[in-house]
């Protein structure tokens, strides 16, 4: 019994992470970036090429950008039909969450004014 939970604690820890859980490990703005740069290039050039042009992410250089693409892809409509739902709905899934996660942070990491808060 105690041989079968040690093997399952050495696979747990051998297992890659979820974009997910990359998330959730984030403790800054930054980090929150370099998780989506790294989840948009695991995508083909292909599968993100064939996006709608509103829902194709161009840049990602801070929160705002990531913000920004995770309201454009939860706002377009989209047929089930549509070539691109899935990949629209992965995709939305995943900037959403980081959006969240973003809104954590600054809420974390700001006062009540929205400045940020002294570290000394």
């Amino acid at each position: 019994m105690a041989v079968a939970r040690l093997l399952r604690g050495v696979r747990d820890s051998m297992r890659t992470p979820t974009w997910q859980e990359r998330l959730d490990e984030c403790r800054s703005e930054a980090q929150i970036v370099e998780v989506a740069r790294a989840y948009l290039a695991s995508f083909e050039y292909w599968d993100i090429a064939r996006l709608p042009d509103g829902c194709k992410p161009t840049k990602l250089t801070c929160g705002a950008d990531v913000s920004q693409i995770a309201v454009a892809l939860a706002s377009y409509r989209y047929d089930e039909r549509d070539r691109c739902a899935e990949l629209i709905h992965r995709l939305a899934a995943f900037f959403i969450q980081a959006h969240l996660n973003l809104s954590r942070i600054v809420e974390t990491t700001n006062d009540e004014n929205g400045a940020a808060k002294d570290s000394a």
